[in-house]
Parts: C-alpha cells; structure tokens; sequence
C-alpha cells in the first residue's frame, strides 16, 4: 500500500486522514480515523512518538456500524476478531505481520508508555528482519 497523497483534519472529536491510496496498482480515496485517547497519547508521549516516527507510517481505519470498511478489513485479515480499538502491524510490502489488541497496552483510563513502547519496538523493521 502506498501513500500518494494525505490530509489530516480533527471532525467531531475524531482525527481524520484523507488519502490518496495505491495498493496493487489499483488508487482509491480512503478515510480514516480514529478515536483521540491513543492518538493524543501517541501525539504528546515523546518515547512513543519517537518510536512512531523513527519506524512506522502510522495510518488509523475506521470501523464503525455506519462504516464497516469491508475492504480494507479483508486486506487486513479481519482485526475485527481482535476486538476494537486494534493494531495492525504490516511490513514495507503491506503484508500483514502482526494484529493486537489495544486493551493489552492500556493502563487504567489511558495506555502504557511501557507496554506501548515495547509492542512497538518488537515490530520496527529492523527488529523483524534481525530474526530472519
């Protein structure tokens, strides 16, 4: 999957991505969002934002009852089975490597810097490719 081109904007208490998407040679528009507790989290936590930054191209996919975005939670392997909120972790390629869960990394009412930051670590491309 490959990123053309993208707009982010906050709509009604959710962050919102607009992007022109390319993935096997075929481009759409896709929306996506998220709810803001992780996303103000990841935006305010320096560890967790560096981490983000340094590895990952960080995109949030909505699924709601209005909005069940069938594609791309087949491309995704349906996270659903996860449960919702949910990370999907996909390689350079987009190939999925790995689902989880978010409530393994929350910590009362808000998220783990820990927990977080070592989930993250595990799947940075270098850390996959060092086990190959």
């Amino acid at each position: 999957m490959l990123i053309r081109q993208a707009q982010v904007a906050q709509e009604g208490g959710w962050l919102v991505l607009r992007a022109q998407v390319s993935s096997q040679g075929k481009e759409t528009e896709c929306f996506y969002s998220v709810p803001e507790r992780f996303a103000e989290f990841a935006d305010t936590n320096k560890a967790v934002r560096t981490t983000i930054d340094k590895n990952f191209v960080y995109i949030h996919i909505n699924y709601s009852k209005g909005h069940t975005n069938p594609e791309a939670m087949k491309f995704l392997d349906n996270p659903a089975r996860f449960g919702f909120p949910v990370f999907v972790i996909l390689d350079q390629e987009g190939k999925r490597l790995h689902t989880q869960n978010s409530a393994y990394l929350e910590e009362g009412k808000g998220y783990s810097e820990k927990k977080v930051n070592e989930f993250l670590l595990n799947w940075t491309p270098e850390a996959v490719n060092t086990l190959k």
